[in-house]
């Protein structure tokens, strides 16, 4: 049966970052040189410079811009057990980037990222779940935010607490889910997550001696 899709947040995916080769990646005149590094490393099936020269390529930073190319290393990354490019792959997938859209194979490759405890990887999960209303859905919403959390990720507490004000949605019934927004919402603030301060605000309970009523039901 085909999921019911609903508007539950204002959010966007999270990109797919990794550590290795990032200032090479984050710099638009790369050397020759250390193009064809990453570019030798990568051949040699280096799942880390697979990624780098794929995000070079998607960007077109130290080479000139390919975005199918940029896919096809993606994935030679992913095949190799790299969360973050299997998390890559999943955005590529969702939005029809360099391949047919396929929100089946997006979600298999997001999952694969998400097992490896890859933050944002569980953050876009929890997003793509939070887009529908049936009752499965919601509860892997909430299971992939939460776990995002963990990570700490600014955009998984300001949503994962947006669904625990949210009165139609089954976490808003969960005990204590109005302090535990106000929580969130402070981790992301403090982080400088814009909305998260925003909401604060709105709700009254920007200062750390505010309280947020208990109740059930949250407006």
């Amino acid at each position: 049966m085909e999921k019911k899709r609903v508007a539950l947040l204002a959010v966007v995916f999270a990109l797919c970052a990794y550590g290795a080769y990032a200032a090479t990646a984050n710099d638009a005149k790369v050397s020759a040189a250390v193009v064809e590094k990453i570019k030798t490393a990568a051949a040699k099936g280096d799942a880390a410079a697979q990624f780098r020269y794929a995000e070079m390529l998607r960007d077109g930073r130290g080479v000139a811009k390919n975005v199918r190319e940029a896919v096809a290393w993606t994935h030679k990354a992913a095949e190799g057990g790299l969360a973050a490019a299997q998390c890559q792959m999943g955005l590529f997938s969702l939005n029809g980037i360099g391949v047919d859209r396929d929100e089946d194979k997006a979600v298999e490759w997001l999952s694969k990222a998400a097992a490896q405890n890859h933050t944002q990887a569980q953050y876009n999960l929890g997003i793509y779940y939070a887009k529908f209303s049936d009752r499965e859905a919601r509860r892997l919403a909430v299971k992939w935010l939460k776990e995002a959390v963990k990570g700490d990720s600014a955009d998984a507490q300001f949503n994962l607490a947006q669904l625990y004000l949210n009165p139609h949605h089954p976490a808003s019934r969960e005990q204590g889910a109005g302090k535990h927004a106000i929580a969130l919402l402070r981790r992301a603030a403090a982080q400088g997550h814009t909305g998260a301060k925003a909401k604060l605000e709105e709700l009254g309970c920007f200062s750390p001696q505010s309280q947020f009523p208990e109740r059930q039901g949250i407006p």
